[in-house]
């Protein structure tokens, strides 16, 4: 297979988690997404032996695509 075309997208969201939903949801048409800063943010508790409550799992956004 040979990719005539490669569009790639690169963008420094700042640590912005709006601008990283909307780059996520609108650019479909580029065939890769580079994001520079992302935001970091709880995703889900996760069990611990030490907190009833549970530690928070940190990392950035996640996309189905």
């Amino acid at each position: 297979m040979i990719i005539r075309k490669l569009k790639i997208f690169l963008q420094n969201v700042r640590k912005n988690s709006l601008i990283t939903n909307v780059i996520l949801e609108t650019l479909s048409h580029f065939d890769i997404i580079l994001i520079q800063e992302p935001p970091w943010s709880e995703i889900r508790k996760i069990p611990s032996s030490s907190n009833c409550d549970g530690e928070p799992l940190m990392g950035t956004c996640h996309h189905p695509n």
